[in-house]
């Protein structure tokens, strides 16, 4: 899966009590608000550098420092948070 152009990033989050700690982070992420939840962060090219499913935390620790997108979706697969994280 391919994100569109790396200019913006619409924060649906406001709707959903689900946010992403810390940010900006120098290994893994935690998904506070869901207990199990698909995770895929994407780099500013669109691809996929990392993703688990049915937990609420995902490691970023090798990938290099940068910006990073984040989509959070439940199980049934409806987004839940999109964002950005920073990796230091």
């Amino acid at each position: 899966m391919k994100l569109g152009p790396a200019t913006a990033v619409n924060d649906i989050s406001k709707s959903f009590a689900v946010s992403v700690s810390p940010n900006p982070t120098t290994s893994s992420i935690k998904i506070n608000g869901v207990d199990k939840a698909v995770i895929k962060v994407y780099n500013t090219l669109g691809s996929l550098v990392a993703e688990a499913t049915g937990t609420d935390n995902i490691s970023i620790a090798t990938a290099p420092p940068g910006i990073y997108y984040i989509r959070v979706l439940n199980l049934a697969g409806e987004l839940l948070y999109q964002g950005s994280i920073v990796k230091e």
